[in-house]
């Protein structure tokens, strides 16, 4: 038998310790708290077979009172019979019944260790096949962001006997083939394209990659850009540091018939994309905003809508800006998102079409033609990431300038 003592900070930490080195066979003989942390003793090789007590001499005969009993009186071989003391019982030795005792704790022990290292694995990986099918796809798409109702409903279809590691990805892209796409509109068709959503949301930003991403194909002289942003200081100052950097004249329009002039200034230009303030989701003056784009003719609006907001927050954002008609939906902030399943719900609950999805701050190479299933696929590999890690990670994003549309770090 090898025993070995460890030391770590947390229970948990020591656990993986004595899984890596000696397996999943290893036996915690004890732990205890120690300064800094905890001390486990564990042991590999137990033989609990050679521990065994050995009989003692004569234990295996039979007591006096079960031999057949015997005249009182005669003679055997010319010799008088004489009495037979009785043979007491051995008794049974107290080490037998402690090493009983401690081999039922090992025992208690290697199963508690067994399955704190189940426990871990599964932080790290998909449900695993020693659970129910149904329950580990259920348990995986709550953690995912999709509600404990949908998810409930997508979990029943798994098919009885799928493996969970299946099930969970049918799931998913169940859900993903669920959320209604609205293609590659505004970079194919252009037209005048507002964009709308919460404070932060990335409406800026998405404007920008936008109309880079329009200019490359077709020419800057084809695009314009307004801005109807009066909230925030220094907004059409950003906007118009880029227009400027890229070659795109960008206007400013405070009212509906400001925004309906500026259009018609530039009606020699294939896409007009327009800027707007952002606005808590129980602000009024979104009632106000959503009236002056609806009065405007032939202008599309699209909500810009985070995918790293909580499921609440997701909610209230898609009611808020419902009360006029929309084109379709951006999301955004998708690589700072650990799981999309509330963002894709709201989608499917809202009929509300996806159209592009952004993935960081690069213009004009963060933003992408909406493909749910890669999208999910995507997501999952991120979520699989920030699983398997110990603690929660401060995501941090790099500005990088590739050459064509230096205008990082502006929104």
């Amino acid at each position: 038998m090898r025993i070995k003592r460890y030391f770590a900070s947390q229970m948990r930490e020591a656990i993986r310790k004595v899984r890596e080195e000696q397996g999943p066979d290893a036996v915690i003989l004890s732990s205890r708290q120690v300064d800094g942390g905890v001390e486990v003793i564990a042991a590999m090789d137990f033989d609990a077979n050679a521990a065994q007590p050995v009989p003692q001499a004569g234990a295996d005969r039979a007591p006096r009172g079960d031999t057949p009993s015997r005249p009182s009186s005669g003679r055997r071989a010319g010799r008088p019979v004489q009495a037979r003391q009785p043979v007491p019982a051995t008794p049974v030795a107290p080490e037998a019944e402690e090493l009983a005792a401690m081999q039922r704790e090992l025992a208690s022990l290697r199963e508690l260790l067994q399955a704190q290292l189940r426990d871990l694995q599964d932080r790290g990986s998909p449900p695993r096949a020693g659970r129910a099918s149904g329950e580990g796809v259920e348990s995986w798409l709550r953690a995912f962001g999709v509600s404990a109702l949908r998810a409930r409903e997508l979990a029943a279809r798994t098919a009885p006997g799928t493996p969970p590691d299946a099930g969970w990805r049918e799931a998913l892209k169940t859900l993903a083939l669920r959320v209604p796409v609205s293609g590659n509109d505004v970079i194919r068709q252009g037209g005048v394209v507002a964009l709308v959503g919460p404070s932060g949301g990335g409406k800026t930003s998405t404007v920008a990659k936008l109309a880079a991403r329009f200019a490359l194909r077709y020419g800057r002289r084809h695009v314009a850009l307004i801005s109807t942003d009066d909230q925030r200081p220094g907004a059409l100052a950003q906007l118009r540091s880029f227009g400027e950097l890229v070659g795109i004249p960008v206007h400013a329009a405070r009212s509906a018939e400001a925004l309906v002039t500026r259009i018609r200034e530039c009606a020699d230009r294939r896409l007009i994309l327009v800027d707007s303030p952002g606005f808590a989701p129980r602000d009024l003056l979104i009632a106000r905003q959503m009236a002056m784009f609806q009065a405007v003719p032939m202008l599309k609006t699209y909500l810009v809508l985070p995918a790293n907001l909580q499921p609440g927050a997701l909610r209230e954002a898609c009611h808020a800006y419902r009360s006029a008609p929309l084109a379709g939906c951006v999301l955004t902030k998708v690589d700072e998102a650990v799981g999309i399943g509330a963002a894709l719900e709201q989608l499917i609950a809202q009929r509300l079409p996806l159209a592009y999805v952004c993935d960081g701050r690069r213009i004009p190479e963060d933003i992408h033609v909406a493909r749910p299933v890669q999208l999910v696929d995507e997501a999952l590999e991120r979520f699989r990431m920030a699983e398997a890690e110990a603690g929660p990670e401060e995501h941090h994003e790099s500005f990088e300038d590739t050459g064509e549309v230096a205008a990082n770090g502006y929104f």
